[in-house]
């Protein structure tokens, strides 16, 4: 994961993959608009969990990520639809608890 500069983010977002559809990597682009605890979960079209390429302590910006299209193995998924699924647990400021924050996209690996 690297940040990539650019303005600051206004909220917490996961824009499209690209490219889409993928074989064999896709990047994953990520906005963090104050400090906050971030994890991208990969499913598969039944829900099942398969790899979670970033997960992390995230200051304030704009991230890339790179995803290979593998499973936590490190083994190549078939081709298929997934969905990426950003989490953030903003820091709290003053001590009140933040709001989780939830954002999806569908991603197609064509082999």
């Amino acid at each position: 994961v690297h940040e990539t500069g650019g303005r600051v983010p206004q909220e917490f977002g996961l824009r499209q993959n690209y490219p889409n559809p993928f074989n064999p990597s896709t990047r994953l682009e990520f906005s963090v608009p104050r400090s906050a605890h971030v994890r991208i979960t990969i499913y598969d079209a039944l829900g099942r969990n398969v790899a979670a390429p970033v997960e992390g302590d995230f200051r304030q910006g704009n991230y890339s990520a790179v995803w290979s299209g593998a499973d936590e193995r490190g083994s190549a998924l078939p081709s298929g639809v997934y969905f990426a699924r950003l989490l953030a647990d903003p820091f709290s400021v003053d001590g009140r608890p933040e709001s989780r924050v939830e954002s999806t996209i569908r991603m197609v690996v064509l082999k």
